[in-house]
């Protein structure tokens, strides 16, 4: 699922991008505002899983959150998931990042994320940030 933020929210109109695998889902970036009222990001990820996992019966699915960098508009609304049951919110500074996808620290190697038939490779592009990621 592809989808972004109204430049009624904010002028930036980011995008967020969520990946389901057999075992796990990753939704990359959440976006300029953590208010789940007029921006119910964490309301619409929960819909679309459920959707999956009525049609696909798994026990104890995770989500994983984490980011393409960590500029506010990619970020702000880390708050809607940080207390959603089985789920990790991946910090967002250049060593977590690093740690959770298997890069290491300098390199310019990729790093991997599997979701379970679905394996995400993970490229550092450090010049807009110095965690930037590309997916």
């Amino acid at each position: 699922m592809i989808t972004w933020q109204s430049k009624d929210l904010s002028f930036e109109a980011p995008f967020m991008f969520l990946f389901i695998g057999n075992n796990k889902a990753i939704l990359f970036d959440t976006g300029a505002t953590n208010d789940m009222i007029r921006f119910p990001l964490r309301k619409t990820v929960d819909a679309i899983l459920e959707k999956w996992l009525s049609k696909n019966k798994r026990e104890n699915y995770e989500l994983i959150v984490a980011h393409t960098h960590e500029h506010n508009d990619h970020t702000s609304g880390d708050t809607q998931f940080l207390h959603r049951a089985n789920t990790k919110v991946i910090a967002k500074d250049l060593d977590s990042v690093g740690s959770f996808f298997g890069i290491q620290k300098g390199a310019l190697g990729t790093g991997k994320c599997d979701l379970g038939g679905r394996v995400l490779i993970i490229l550092p592009i450090p010049r807009h940030d110095p965690g930037s990621i590309s997916i």
